[in-house]
């Protein structure tokens, strides 16, 4: 594929979000979900139908970072300054504080194996201050890694032997060697870094053929690059914050696509319609389900 393929974004939800994030397909509940992070809510939709009015799931008086289903129901989230379970009532079932204050949780997402992993970072941003943390089958907390600011997009390549992680505030994805039977990591390998004057990488995901697709916050598009780190195609977002991507539908063919109306004037609002909304792309790539995580529903303990 050429480095410079477009594919355009099409706005589907009729409601703009503050800061949507953590798009999700679930192939149990045939559902698409998202969460606001601000206002705490997770949202959803029936497959991918996001023109319909969604359906709030949960909602909560802390910042909800992301939310992903328990395989015995429920969802694991990362809320405010720790991990939380919580029932399809929104009653927490279980809950750990990992961070201090000032510190918050932010994207997540769950391992081939059921592990539940996401990244932390300061309210003010502040450099160093972010982790990214494993919560494991067996309910053992773990500090995987120190020093991020803004723990962000995670993914898997299809044979599970890498995983991707991101620091939006350097502009860099870094590629690990992983141990899905373990959930360790070797060292760390240069992927992609993002020129800050294109944006920032946020969320992203991993096709079925290993492309890595990235959100980039600031920069109105979505890229996809080679296993080997080569940009091959750019999806066109009417939106400059673009947050994180997701394939869905039964097919797994269709692009979900986060956005924010965040830290945008009300000059950048007004020529800018769309932004906060959900969209999604038709690209020639199809992608791995969301998973549920798999983890023990109490007895959490931090390693």
């Amino acid at each position: 594929m050429s480095a410079h393929v477009r594919w355009p974004a099409v706005a589907r939800s009729s409601d703009a979000y503050q800061l949507a994030e953590g798009p999700h397909w679930d192939p149990v509940s045939l559902r698409t979900t998202w969460v606001d992070i601000p206002s705490g809510d997770l949202w959803c939709v029936d497959g991918v139908d996001l023109g319909v009015p969604p359906r709030r799931l949960l909602s909560g008086d802390e910042p909800l970072g992301v939310a992903v289903p328990h395989s015995s129901g429920g969802w694991i989230c990362g809320r405010g300054r720790g991990i939380s379970l919580v029932d399809d009532d929104g009653l927490v079932v279980c809950a750990i504080t990992l961070e201090p204050k000032g510190v918050r949780l932010n994207d997540g997402k769950v391992d081939p194996a059921g592990r539940f992993w996401v990244g932390s970072k300061a309210e003010d941003n502040g450099a160093g201050r972010g982790s990214l943390w494993c919560l494991d089958l067996d309910g053992v907390v773990t500090r995987a890694l120190r020093g991020l600011t803004i723990a962000n997009g995670l993914g898997w390549s299809p044979d599970e032997s890498t995983m991707y992680v991101t620091d939006s505030a350097t502009g860099r994805i870094a590629a690990y060697d992983y141990d899905v039977s373990t959930g360790s990591l070797g060292p760390a390998r240069h992927f992609v870094e993002i020129d800050p004057s294109i944006g920032a990488p946020d969320g992203l995901c991993v096709d079925s053929e290993g492309y890595v697709w990235v959100a980039i916050w600031g920069g109105r598009q979505v890229r996809r690059y080679s296993p080997g780190g080569h940009l091959s195609g750019e999806i066109e977002v009417a939106a400059s914050h673009v947050t994180s991507c997701a394939f869905a539908g039964q097919r797994l063919d269709e692009l979900v696509i986060t956005s924010a109306r965040d830290e945008l004037s009300p000059t950048q609002l007004a020529n800018e319609p769309d932004a906060g909304k959900i969209f999604t792309a038709n690209v020639p790539a199809t992608g791995i389900a969301g998973r549920r995580a798999s983890v023990v529903r109490d007895g959490w303990l931090i390693d």
